[in-house]
């Protein structure tokens, strides 16, 4: 499905995609992926999601811990297979999104923790697709879970985050946020020089004020 919406809409012209998620309950299967991708406790990957408390967030590490040890044999090296047995279908969809981007020469904008953990997930697919990622905002799952985040960053590699604003709502909130600076960006790639500026209509001898 994420293949197909972003084949669609590069048909139409677009160049760039905002890849973000709407769900409940998908930091957990997401924490899962990145603890099975990388080799990681799942304490490490947990945060507190919408808030859980001090149980809450210990019965999803429990979770996460369970569902990698039973699945552990049969995902080991082999980032699909993960994807097919810890991940949600709102994460596949965003993984079949950065791949296509990546064939379609289309930027895809990663909005926060879920969305990387779907890039991480597509570039261990697919690594090439790295070189059309741009991120929004900061990996981590929520403040005090700065661990996972940094995790992330470090699988993806050279991540630089175009807001720094502690925006961890996912929903593409914060990719859409950075659109008109990636476009911003792109138009200052064509500024004239300081030097060919002033030349424009210059004839020798003018003045400027």
């Amino acid at each position: 499905r994420g293949s197909s919406v972003v084949a669609r809409v590069a048909a139409s012209g677009t160049n760039v995609v905002c890849v973000g998620e709407v769900g409940m309950g998908n930091t957990t299967s997401a924490a899962a992926l990145l603890a099975a991708l990388t080799s990681t406790d799942a304490a490490k990957c947990c945060g507190r999601g919408t808030g859980l408390d001090d149980a809450g967030l210990a019965h999803k590490i429990d979770t996460v811990r369970a569902a990698c040890a039973a699945h552990a044999e049969s995902i080991a090296g082999d980032p699909r297979e993960a994807l097919r047995r810890l991940g949600g279908l709102e994460t596949a969809a965003m993984v079949g999104a950065f791949i296509e981007a990546e064939k379609l020469n289309v930027v895809a904008v990663v909005d926060g923790f879920i969305s990387a953990v779907a890039a991480l997930v597509a570039v261990r697919m697919l690594p090439a697709c790295r070189s059309v990622m741009v991120f929004a905002t900061a990996l981590a799952e929520e403040p005090q879970a700065s661990a996972g985040g940094a995790i992330l960053a470090e699988a993806l590699g050279d991540v630089h985050e175009a807001l720094s604003m502690d925006l961890r709502l996912g929903e593409c909130s914060a990719a859409i946020l950075a659109v008109p600076l990636l476009r911003a960006a792109a138009a200052l790639m064509g500024a004239a020089t300081l030097e060919e500026a002033l030349a424009l209509g210059c004839d020798e001898g003018d003045a400027t004020e």
